[in-house]
């Protein structure tokens, strides 16, 4: 009887082999997905940081201005438009180091200055993985 039972069972750890390394094989699968996701994701993660310096950046050169003239002198400043860019001293220098920055380190980057009185809002944008992104930055800077 147990002759008998013995030739039945042929072949069945074969099978039970196979199915054990399909699912370890959809495991892998599912690892290898997981780890491209964090990878897309690190990037945007890391092109915020750069956002987050070079707004920073920025209120580091307004601040370098010795008065609230020198500070007016940013408003405006687009470094997409050539017409919205100060045009002399030390707020045209520093503007066109900041694009510099921004060109060199966000994809299609953007940097937008507007000043209201004491208040100080920084807008950066740059082309990420799901379309447009935005890092907007608002401070004061009193004298």
């Amino acid at each position: 009887m147990d002759k008998r039972l013995a030739g039945q069972q042929t072949g069945f750890t074969l099978i039970e082999v196979m199915i054990a390394m399909a699912i370890f094989a959809f495991g892998l699968l599912a690892l290898a997905a997981l780890q491209i996701a964090a990878l897309k994701l690190n990037s945007d993660s890391q092109y915020v940081t750069q956002a987050n310096l070079l707004a920073n950046e920025m209120v580091g050169m307004m601040w370098g201005s010795p008065t609230a003239a020198g500070v007016s002198a940013y408003d405006g400043l687009d470094t997409q438009n050539a017409t919205a860019m100060p045009s002399t001293g030390m707020a045209a220098s520093n503007a066109l180091v900041w694009k510099a920055d921004i060109e060199s380190q966000l994809p299609g980057g953007r940097g937008q200055v507007n000043v209201d009185g004491t208040n100080v809002t920084i807008t950066l944008s740059w082309q990420g993985r799901a379309g447009l992104r935005t890092y907007p930055l608002a401070t004061q800077i009193g004298y």
